[in-house]
């Protein structure tokens, strides 16, 4: 039997739901991609907020010693470098790891320096006329505005962080301090600090982002870096970042996720595939007979109530023709079973050829058939019928090379002239056909 199920359908449906089902999976996996990634940025975001406060504390702990040296210095006018120096040496106790030298500038042009051992040169030099510091001192002087620049070359060697800080005299500018931080002492501090919170970063000063870095614990950091804006008193730089490992590679994730959406939607597809056909097959099955695939019994008893109930409706006409292959058990017995299915189905073939999409042919059983017509017009139309099936069926068959001559016997009925009741139609088409196989010619 040829099993006809729209395996079309069955397909098309299976492939959406498996397109569904794997975009449903890719799109889950992007989303725990995206969380992984975002809690990723958050733990770096906590590192580098450790990583700011060690940093900030450093710069504001030596930046408030200047601050109060100014004070004493603007408070004290007859303040000389001797008292100066014992000032400072008292202040700077816990601070020598960081402050390399504090200077006093009369107008630009440094006079005092603590410690002086080491900072001899550096007496009497006019810092406006020294490149890579004259221009923070002269904005100082211009604008009574203090600074924190940096790293610089030092006219006694080293580089520095500077801060400066005018001097003001009854209300005039006088000249600056300036407190040095040793650039190798906190670059170092600053690499301590960066490796114990995992963190490959590059410092900018803010005028010079994104083009020169001052500070980098690693090479350019080229893309997917985190920014953040370090502002702390007189300080302001830009902070470039990533962990110190990199990023983490999502690749091997996302290939291995995308195969086992495929996989796992292919086999989602194919388990509803199985089971969508396996239903359709139940309901076929049900509903055709196994050998011709023609409707069978099951069938003819919910299509029969349709079509009357329609015609009854519409005042229509319904015609059955029953059909009786003739000497079909001499057949069988003469030429065997397979001989005869095979017959049997051919008359099914023919009988489907001679009726139009919305009539239906049923196997009733053996080597009976039965074809509804609802919507038929007269009976006129009814004969016509039976006419072609005549002669559609006494063509001879071929089989296994073996030409056959078969004949059948037809009966029919027409609702509502022969009666308004299935098996009363049913059996007046039967009474019509056993008259008619009863006849010497069978041939209308």
């Amino acid at each position: 039997m040829h099993i006809n199920i729209n395996k079309k359908n069955i397909i098309v449906i299976c492939a959406v739901i498996g397109l569904v089902v794997f975009l449903g999976l890719v799109i889950g996996m992007t989303y725990v991609l995206k969380v992984e990634k975002q809690n990723e940025t958050l733990s770096l975001t906590n590192q580098y907020v450790d990583f700011q406060n060690e940093i900030e504390s450093i710069v504001y702990n030596n930046i408030t010693i200047i601050y109060g040296y100014l004070a004493y210095i603007e408070s004290d006018l007859t303040i000389n470098q001797e008292k100066a120096d014992a000032y400072l040496s008292n202040l700077l106790e816990d601070h020598e790891t960081y402050i390399k030298n504090v200077a006093i500038l009369e107008d630009t042009t440094i006079i005092w320096n603590y410690p002086i051992e080491g900072n001899e040169t550096s007496i009497g030099v006019d810092l406006a006329t020294i490149d890579g510091q004259s221009e923070t001192v002269l904005q100082v002087k211009e604008t009574l505005n203090s600074t924190f620049n940096g790293p610089v070359k030092l006219v006694q060697g080293g580089i520095g962080f500077i801060a400066r800080l005018p001097i003001i005299k009854e209300g005039q500018y006088w000249g600056q301090v300036s407190l040095v931080i040793d650039g190798d002492a906190f670059y170092k501090d600053m690499k301590n600090s960066a490796d114990d919170n995992d963190l490959s970063l590059m410092l900018y000063n803010i005028n010079d982002y994104p083009d020169k870095a001052f500070y980098m614990t690693t090479g350019i950091i080229k893309s997917d870096a985190l920014t953040f804006d370090f502002n702390v008193d007189l300080v302001s730089w830009k902070v470039v970042l990533i962990p110190r490992d990199g990023w983490r590679n999502n690749t091997i994730q996302v290939v291995i996720g995308s195969i086992i959406s495929l996989l796992a939607s292919i086999a989602i597809a194919l388990l509803i595939y199985n089971n969508l056909f396996n239903h359709e097959l139940t309901k076929y099955q049900a509903n055709h007979d196994f050998l011709t695939g023609l409707y069978n019994r099951t069938f003819l008893d919910e299509f029969q109530n349709l079509v009357l109930s329609k015609a009854k409706r519409n005042n229509g006409l319904v015609g059955f023709i029953l059909i009786d292959v003739n000497r079909f058990k001499v057949i069988n017995d003469k030429y065997g079973h397979i001989v005869g299915d095979e017959l049997l189905k051919m008359v099914a073939i023919n009988l489907k050829k001679t009726i139009r999409s919305h009539e239906a042919v049923f196997r009733l059983g053996g080597d009976e058939y039965l074809l509804v017509l609802p919507e038929i017009q007269s009976l006129e139309e009814l004969r016509h019928v039976m006419k072609r099936i005549m002669l559609t069926c006494l063509e001879p068959k071929v089989i296994d090379h073996q030409e056959i001559e078969v004949t059948v016997s037809i009966g029919s009925s027409i609702y509502p002239i022969d009666g308004t009741n299935f098996d009363d139609l049913l059996k007046i088409a039967d009474k019509n056909m056993y008259e008619h196989k009863s006849e010497k010619d069978i041939l209308i």
